[in-house]
């Protein structure tokens, strides 16, 4: 009878470190589960909070045909600083990454301050490649941080 004891103190002793094995990896997967969630609803947030809008007047968007500068003016009309470092311009198809640096061919700045607050306006500059054609219509399309995005279609007189 000693030695049932012995089997089932050993069998007790193993259930024990099992059922510990287990909970551990439930609690981790939980914490891992919540991270995630915690980084997406994060992301969400970011998401709903951010908007653009581009401010041109359609019917006179500024092209330089000498210089083959598109000029595109936009606002930020969310209530979040967006990130001009991820902002681009896909025009007619053909993507522009977008610089502060003014000696660049595409360039994005703020008309005051240099964060892009909330309701403030950057002057985004474009040098399109192939250059856009007097009479033919074209879509300009900025995107921003979170993926926002705006689009403006324009006559090039």
């Amino acid at each position: 009878m000693a030695g049932d004891g012995v089997s089932s103190l050993i069998l007790l002793s193993a259930s024990i470190v099992v059922a510990l094995i287990v909970a551990s990896a439930i609690f981790i997967t939980a914490l891992e589960m919540k991270d995630s969630m915690t980084n997406r609803a994060q992301l969400e947030e970011n998401y709903m909070k951010s908007k653009l809008k581009i401010i041109n007047d359609p019917a006179y968007t500024p092209y330089n045909l000498t210089t083959n500068t598109l000029t595109l003016y936009v606002k930020n009309i969310g209530t979040t600083i967006l990130d001009m470092n991820t902002t681009s311009v896909i025009l007619n198809g053909t993507a522009y990454s977008l610089t502060y640096d003014p000696a660049g061919s595409s360039t994005i700045k703020p008309l005051s301050g240099n964060v892009w607050a909330p309701q403030s306006v950057v002057v985004i500059k474009i040098k399109p490649n192939p250059k856009l054609q007097a009479g033919a219509d074209y879509i300009a399309t900025v995107v921003s941080s979170y993926g926002i995005k705006d689009s403006i279609s324009f006559h090039v007189r």
